[in-house]
């Protein structure tokens, strides 16, 4: 099947990933935000984090401005990893 999708990857300092088990972030799916899905490369350790929306999610946010994208972004990494 084919749709649209947004996805966004930002990168970060290893010290993030410090507060997490194993030092790594896991797979989130996140039904409730405009990003619905977060991963990383974990088995593979890199700095990036993906957060991609699918379907009517990304119809939404594909009109944003690369901006506004990061900031939804940063928003909601806070609030998948409690930080918030």
């Amino acid at each position: 099947a084919m749709g649209h999708v947004v996805k966004v990857t930002g990168g970060f300092q290893p010290e993030f990933f410090h507060q997490f088990p194993r030092k790594t972030f896991p797979f989130v799916a996140a039904p409730d935000l405009c990003f619905t899905a977060w991963w990383t490369t974990t088995p593979i350790h890199s700095p990036q984090i993906t957060a991609w929306a699918g379907g009517e999610k990304a119809r939404k946010l594909e009109g944003k401005s690369p901006d506004e994208l990061r900031q939804i972004f940063v928003q909601e990494l806070a609030m998948v990893t409690n930080q918030c």
